[in-house]
């Protein structure tokens, strides 16, 4: 099974792109703070791919 890792600081948008990639089957992980996706990073390897909001609100984005 494919993990995908959603980082989207909209609540409403976050939970709607994750309800629909796990009725396609696949497992996902959300964060909503991009702070946290990086710590995630540093503790797993295992994601086959990455969903980044560009323009999140706190002080890292998605290019970072």
């Amino acid at each position: 099974m494919y993990k995908i890792v959603l980082v989207e600081d909209e609540l409403s948008l976050n939970n709607l792109l994750k309800n629909y990639l796990e009725k396609e089957g696949y497992n996902v992980v959300t964060f909503t703070k991009g702070q946290d996706a990086l710590d995630y990073i540093e503790k797993y390897n295992d994601i086959n791919v990455w969903i980044l909001d560009i323009m999140l609100e706190d002080d890292i984005t998605g290019y970072d």
